[in-house]
């Protein structure tokens, strides 16, 4: 096993960055990983595809100099559904006409009414080719565009996703630096600036993000080329991937506005947002088994107690074992652990109790039928308090693997959003 040295750099670096053991002995006795990287190599039946990896700084270099950014081709022999809709999905980051943010939802939306048609057995390359359309982007831009989510709800989210990202790495010394600059930010910033600062805050740093649009939408493109697609995938692994290439874009995005905003809104400098392109990737280094899927999600209320409520204000919740169970017709939250309530008196409290959960009987239906019929799971991602009662937001995944990654990524979010959200 080779160390890094104390600056995190491979200590066979010569002064002039050159591999001391390649000079001396050949390439031969190179690893594997000093071999291939920055490459990875995806091995499909029909051919290979060799892609690079954004986490090295030389590759956002060559992208950042390059004048055109070709991806290899697909042999005829390898062509099928699949890769044509990756094809068009990369296709759509080269409109220089719209941002990323609004290529991306376009996409992703495109990619689930693929995949619902493939649940009805209606896919086709006609279909394909018909909601890949001007006509029909067009009509999806008018409809996503007429979305308005709050400019300081989106940042919430976004802070709150980024430190829970980051849990596992601020304290190693790669990431220090970069991570220790922003998260103290992340933290505080939405009870420090109000919602019309924010706006136009948001608005300028659009400006500095659009300078790069060139190179993010080759970013894009390389994303979806080298993980849309996995050589074992379907195209529900590929809505997967695609909600955590998502979800990496957008982690970019933020952590590169809290330090545009933490180093005084000045002009954001290319070796930034390299850094941090580099930086993110390298955290969400990513396999298809350890990806957060959510693939519906719903508001429910929860038959709570008083006692319970208190507790739940206090932040006294583990929900990380939790999961939905459906009994006739019914839907029950089971494993939510609320600690009893130190002033209850003699009321009887059951702190694992199952709590019925308040939905309607056609979302209970619904749920519950594609529980049974395609193995999927519900289990709660979100407790907070909305118009002064406790809510509950639940998730359908795919069985352990949701809740696997639920366990790992929110495990810090739990005690801060309870604190947070439920003491008001």
């Amino acid at each position: 096993m080779i160390r890094l040295d104390e600056e995190h750099k491979c200590p066979f670096l010569s002064e002039n960055r050159l591999c001391r053991l390649v000079s001396a002995y050949g390439d031969s006795v190179l690893s594997e990983t000093c071999t291939v990287f920055p490459r990875e190599v995806h091995r499909f039946e029909t051919h290979e595809e060799e892609v690079l990896m954004p986490c090295c700084p030389a590759v956002i270099n060559l992208w950042a100099e390059e004048e055109n950014v070709v991806f290899p081709e697909v042999p005829e022999n390898g062509r099928n559904l699949r890769t044509m809709i990756r094809e068009k999905m990369m296709e759509m980051f080269r409109n220089k006409e719209q941002s990323i943010e609004e290529t991306l939802l376009e996409s992703f939306y495109i990619l689930l009414e693929l995949y619902q048609a493939e649940q009805e057995d209606t896919l086709s390359e006609e279909r394909i080719e018909n909601y890949f359309s001007r006509e029909a982007v067009k009509e999806l831009k008018t409809a996503i565009l007429a979305i308005n989510l709050p400019f300081l709800d989106t940042m919430d989210e976004c802070n709150e996703l980024l430190q829970d990202l980051a849990v596992n790495y601020q304290k190693e010394g790669l990431y220090q630096d970069y991570l220790t600059q922003i998260l103290p930010l992340a933290e505080q910033l939405s009870e420090t600036y109000d919602a019309d600062e924010m706006e136009q805050k948001g608005q300028d740093f659009a400006k500095q993000w659009e300078k790069y649009r060139k190179l993010l939408a080759v970013f894009m493109e390389n994303e979806l080329f080298s993980d849309l697609l996995m050589p074992d995938g379907d195209l529900e692994s590929m809505v997967i991937q695609m909600q955590w290439i998502a979800m990496e874009y957008t982690m970019i995005r933020h952590s590169l506005f809290l330090k545009w905003m933490q180093d005084g809104c000045r002009d954001l400098a290319y070796e930034t947002l390299r850094d941090y392109l580099v930086l993110i990737t390298r955290m969400t280094g990513y396999e298809e088994d350890d990806i957060y899927e959510y693939l519906e999600t719903i508001e429910a209320g929860i038959s709570l107690t008083g006692p319970e409520v208190k507790s739940l204000r206090a932040g006294q919740v583990n929900f990380t074992d939790s999961y939905v169970e459906f009994r006739r017709g019914e839907a029950w939250l089971i494993g939510l652990h609320i600690a009893p309530y130190t002033n209850a008196g003699y009321v009887e409290q059951n702190a694992d109790r199952p709590r019925k959960l308040l939905m309607h009987a056609q979302e209970i239906a619904s749920f519950a039928a594609k529980v049974e019929q395609k193995g999927l799971t519900v289990v709660p991602s979100k407790l907070y308090l909305k118009h002064g009662k406790i809510k509950v937001e639940l998730a359908l995944g795919r069985g352990r693997k949701l809740h696997d990654h639920r366990v790992e990524l929110k495990r810090r979010a739990e005690t801060r959003d309870m604190q947070r959200e439920l003491r008001g």
